[in-house]
């Protein structure tokens, strides 16, 4: 026995044995964040970064994310945390030929402490990189409100470059800008980040588009329809002139809103006018309409001197009742002086012109009732002969 403990070789095979049973007993659990023995571990998921060269892309990375493991730090939990943020996990394919490599991890901007990686090495698969252009097509999303319509989408962005290997580029059938309408009243305008997508619509993995992003305006229409429209003068020309005509340059406009009318009429202003021009009138716009197309709308006024006229017109009656007889005793005519453009009135005659009484209102027997004088537009009266008329009011 004494021979066995002097033996030198027994004695250093013993010593090993109890060195490792006193490493495995101070060692914490690899899956322990906590303090064991005085030593703790602080993990930390990331995200691998590979390098690649310029000619090349990465198709694949597995695993994707690893683990930094930091051992008994000094640091505080806290500033730990921190400066961990700006840690990145690289691996690093520069110069290696396309196919499946192993590539060791290894960490960028790493605070001074212990720290392991786990796992230490990822399987990178990396092709040749190969550049194709796709046209953008920007795909709408979502129903505008009740009633609205969506117009022409535009985009500042006609085609890209989408970049990757071949087999992946093989699959790419466009370049989408998703755009979201939903509910909307107004047109929607943002930026928004372009993707590749095979023929079905669903977005291409492993390519990258350049530019990533674009601006994209989809219109958002209202309600509309297509109106007649009419002009009407406004305000008094020049002293001595009449206008003889309006003339719009277009016959509709359309508006936009949830209450349209079926005609519009849009007054001009012909104040102190003393010769025919072309104004600019902006179209207005009724309660519940929002917008009009064209906005502005150019007319063509027309001027002349004025003159006046003088007509016998035989009077008449309007509105008579049921039952009721009406008869106009004196006067049976009047003279009618009418005043209005040059031209106008020289084609004028007293069939153009109604003076009347009206009947709704009158009672039986006799009475007095005013005579009313109708002319054509563009015209007025200036003075009549006899302003009432004396009536017989019966039954029928």
């Amino acid at each position: 026995m004494n021979r066995f403990w002097s033996n030198n070789n027994v004695l250093r095979v013993i010593a090993l044995v109890l060195s490792c049973i006193l490493w495995f007993a101070v060692q914490p659990s690899p899956d322990s964040g906590a303090a064991t023995d005085n030593v703790s571990v602080s993990k930390f998921p990331m995200a691998v970064h590979v390098e690649a060269s310029d000619d090349t892309v990465v198709t694949e990375v597995q695993p994707s994310t690893a683990i930094v493991a930091v051992h008994d730090s000094t640091l505080s939990v806290e500033s730990l945390a921190e400066q961990m943020l700006g840690v990145q996990l690289v691996a690093n394919v520069r110069g290696l030929r396309p196919g499946q490599h192993q590539v060791p991890l290894t960490v960028q901007h790493m605070p001074l402490v212990q720290y392991s990686i786990s796992p230490s090495s990822v399987t990178v698969v990396i092709a040749d990189r190969k550049t194709t252009e796709q046209s953008v097509r920007v795909i709408v999303r979502g129903q505008p409100a009740a009633g609205y319509t969506v117009g022409a989408p535009e985009c500042d962005v006609a085609t890209v470059k989408v970049v990757g290997a071949q087999q992946a580029l093989d699959k790419v059938a466009s370049v989408a800008a998703f755009v979201s309408v939903q509910g909307a009243t107004d047109a929607v305008s943002q930026e928004v980040t372009l993707a590749a997508v095979d023929g079905r619509g669903n977005p291409v993995e492993g390519v990258i588009v350049e530019p990533s992003t674009a601006h994209v305006t989809v219109p958002i229409l209202a309600p509309h329809k297509n109106v007649p429209v009419s002009v009407s003068a406004s305000g008094s020309p020049a002293a001595g002139y009449d206008v003889v005509s309006l003339t719009p340059a277009v016959p509709s406009v359309t508006l936009y809103g949830t209450h349209l009318p079926t005609r519009l009429t849009v007054p001009v202003n012909v104040s102190g006018l003393n010769h025919s021009r072309t104004v600019s009138v902006k179209v207005p716009l009724p309660a519940g309409v929002k917008r009009a197309t064209p906005s502005v709308i150019q007319v063509h006024v027309q001027v002349e001197p004025s003159a006046v006229r003088s007509f016998t017109v035989p009077v008449g009656v309007r509105n008579v009742p049921a039952g009721v007889s009406v008869r106009v005793v004196s006067p049976d005519s009047v003279r009618v002086q009418v005043s209005g453009p040059k031209s106008n009135l020289a084609d004028l005659s007293s069939a153009d012109i109604a003076a009347y009484v009206d009947a709704k209102g009158l009672k039986a027997g006799s009475e007095s009732a005013d005579i009313q004088v109708d002319v054509p537009d563009g015209m007025r009266v200036v003075q009549i002969s006899k302003s009432q008329a004396k009536v017989e009011v019966g039954p029928s």
